[in-house]
């Protein structure tokens, strides 16, 4: 009897005393002495006493055939089972699946003389355990226990529609062929999956195209194989087991898609391939010990087609790096990106003969020159990565046409692009010196260059996976050109006074008057050398208003007129009137003449804040005033759409077609003259002068100067 009122952690050791007593009494009557060690360590006896009846092999209960004594369900009757018992009776942990089989005297109900009959059956020469025992069996002793039916699992295996058919590239490495969807949404009890063959069938390739599978659930390889196929024809079987030796789960009421991964054969010919199953592929058990009900959909994936080799698209992007003007003798000038891209496979590029068209044409002594005059190396980058040795790659070859071509070699840095995502590779510059004076050097200011990647063969690269050489059938070049760049000796950079800041000029209302400011820019010379001004533009709508007597101040101090020729009337209508002002810089600040022509210096990296003042009044024939309306005015700084027929030419050869919209905004390196600081006559007609098309212009210099930018709109009486 167990005292009442005694807690359950009591009666647990009372009843373990008990047990331990009754195997005390075994051992001094000298009945066995088997039990002692068993209870030192708690383990269990595969081949324990009780009539000298074995454990059988497997007699984990079935329905309603059992094994008695066989509490915990496992494939031993030990000394686990009265631990289990006891557990049940006295700590309220899970009951028997079989309660049968925990009646191990078979007196119809299950209490704590079971486990002591146990214990006295296998360890002390009691009586045997009542059948069915040590066999499966039914009980014949009519009561009211029984067992508990095993769930019966369900699921349905099918290979899933992805991945699409495509091309395989042959030696292509962890390709996932297939997905296997796992189907346990109606089954009962969780489904564990002990084993399963994957079969590839080939078409037209060697049999074993696609072995040394593996799947995975997600990351987590859950099958794979452990050793050669079978292979009967041209399909092989693939025997998958689970890694740790532990049945791979899928919980009942859960759908699970397994990605079928494997390697393409390098030996593969042409052909294709595809991963089927085939009902009786899938090994599985109920989790609970009860069967499967193994269905099959859907049995054959999608086909995929080897290929030898993988392709390559080359293309160039433009948009970050707009042609424009560059300085000579200036380091690591940036010009353009191609973008790489890789198909079926990992690309190798080993050699890439990049060609220079030149954007001016040059032809000294007859011959043409080659449009990588003006380059003094070629870099390489992969973002911060340079590709092409520290100093970059010298131009050596001779000029073709008007095409220059220059082997960039990667044979021992190589640009690896990788199958997902492309590869960007930035493309600088160190530009050569391009001045004229005193002695002409290797570039040739006004020149420019175009890099571009012309053909297909001009692209050395090797697939990765296979191995293979790419023809030029494999490369693709798509708009494999960068922009344009001209080199001069010096660049200027022009800010217009929409982008000048806290220097702006704020449009608003303005008093009729002289001497009034009206604009503000902003010029600022290269550090590569001095920017020489010659000539500035504007545009000025006149609304019911006029604008007389223009004139350019730097520091207060006057510097530019306009010239008796130079102000166009565009267009005029009734209350309006559209002028273009050019204004020539001279050397006392009035309108010039053949003599005070002179070019306004700004030194290598300065910069200048220009500032335009005129005299401002009503139009008087339009009837302004306050009875019939205000005047407005409206000013823009012109810049050029395209470059002057001739360039670099002479300033005043250029300023004398202004008439054909050209040449707004005029400026010289003075690759010819030097910084003599105020030219001469002579440096004005030189062939040293272009206008302001590229011109680098917007906030950060990252625009190109527009050819009209309206910024400032004043409203006067």
């Amino acid at each position: 009897m167990v005292a009442v009122g005694v807690s359950i952690q009591t009666r647990v050791a009372m009843v373990a005393a008990t047990i331990v007593a009754t195997a005390a009494i075994g051992v001094a009557l000298g009945v066995s002495s088997a039990i002692s060690p068993f209870l030192a360590v708690g383990g269990g006896i595969p081949n324990g006493g009780g009539g000298g009846a074995p454990n059988p092999a497997s007699i984990v209960s079935v329905g309603n055939q059992f094994v008695r004594g066989n509490a915990n369900d496992d494939e031993f009757v030990d000394i686990g089972d009265a631990v289990y018992i006891i557990n049940h009776i006295f700590l309220g942990s899970q009951a028997p699946l079989c309660m049968d089989a925990a009646d191990v005297n078979d007196t119809g109900k299950v209490d704590i003389s079971d486990p002591i009959y146990l214990i006295s059956a296998k360890f002390l020469g009691g009586p045997n355990i009542p059948p069915p025992y040590p066999a499966l069996g039914v009980d014949v002793t009519p009561d009211t226990l029984g067992c508990k039916p095993l769930p019966t699992g369900i699921l349905w295996v099918s290979v899933g529609n992805l991945p699409v058919s495509q091309s395989v590239i042959v030696g292509t490495q962890n390709f996932e062929a297939a997905q296997l969807v796992f189907d346990a949404s109606a089954s009962v009890d969780s489904v564990a999956v002990t084993g399963l063959a994957v079969r590839v069938g080939a078409t037209g390739a060697l049999p074993n195209v696609f072995g040394d599978i593996e799947l995975f659930d997600g990351m987590t390889k859950i099958l794979t194989n452990p050793g050669a196929p079978n292979c009967s024809g041209f399909t092989c079987a693939w025997s998958l087991l689970t890694p740790s030796g532990t049945p791979w789960v899928v919980p009942s009421g859960t759908v699970k898609v397994i990605r079928v991964v494997g390697d393409v054969s390098t030996t593969a010919g042409p052909g294709s391939f595809a991963v089927s199953i085939q009902p009786g592929d899938v090994m599985a058990r109920g989790v609970q010990g009860g069967t499967v009900d193994v269905n099959y959909g859907q049995m054959t994936g999608n086909t995929m087609s080897l290929a030898q080799a993988g392709a390559l698209t080359i293309a160039g992007l433009t948009q970050n790096h707009p042609a424009g003007l560059l300085p000579g003798n200036t380091n690591g000038l940036e010009v353009g990106v191609f973008r790489l891209t890789a198909i079926r496979e990992p690309i190798r590029v080993e050699k890439i003969y990049l060609s220079a068209d030149s954007i001016r044409p040059i032809q000294p002594n007859g011959s043409q020159a080659s449009a990588l005059n003006q380059v003094r190396a070629i870099h390489l980058y992969d973002g911060a990565t340079r590709l092409t040795p520290a100093g970059g790659v010298i131009p050596t070859s001779t000029n073709q046409l008007d095409r220059a071509t220059v082997l960039i070699d990667l044979t021992n840095n190589p640009i690896v692009v990788p199958l997902t995502g492309a590869k960007d590779i930035t493309v600088k510059v160190d530009t050569n010196s391009v001045s004229r004076y005193p002695f002409p050097s290797i570039g040739a200011p006004g020149q420019g260059f175009r890099f571009s990647i012309a053909v297909s063969s001009d692209v050395s690269a090797v697939g990765e996976w296979s191995a293979t050489r790419l023809d030029t059938s494999s490369v693709t070049l798509s708009g494999a050109s960068l922009n344009g760049f001209t080199v001069y000796v010096s660049v200027p950079t022009v800010t217009t006074n929409g982008d000048l800041g806290a220097n702006k000029l704020v449009s608003g209302i303005l008093a009729a008057g002289s001497n009034k400011e009206l604009y503000r820019f902003k010029v600022a010379a290269d550090s590569a050398g001095d920017v020489y001004l010659f000539q500035v533009g504007f545009m000025v709508s006149q609304q019911k208003a006029t604008l007389t007597n223009p004139k350019l101040k730097i520091d207060g101090t006057q510097y530019a007129a306009t010239t008796s020729v130079d102000v166009l009337v565009m267009a005029r209508t009734q209350n309006r009137r559209d002028s273009v002002f050019h204004l020539w810089f001279t050397s006392d600040g009035n309108a010039p003449t053949a003599t005070t022509v002179s070019p306004y210096r700004i030194a290598a990296g300065a910069s200048k804040i220009v500032s335009l003042y005129g005299d401002v009044a009503c139009w008087t024939d339009t009837g302004c005033g306050t009875a019939n309306g205000n005047g407005t005015m409206e000013l823009s700084f012109l810049g050029d759409d395209s470059f002057p027929a001739t360039y670099p030419d002479g300033a005043l050869q250029l300023s004398a077609k202004t008439p054909q919209n050209k040449n707004r905004f005029i400026w010289g390196d003075m690759s010819i003259s030097g910084p003599l600081g105020v030219a001469s006559g002579t440096a004005t007609i030189a062939e040293q002068w272009t206008n302001g098309y590229r011109v680098r212009s917007g906030a950060g210099a990252t625009s190109k100067l527009n050819a009209t930018t309206t910024d400032v709109t004043f409203t006067y009486p």
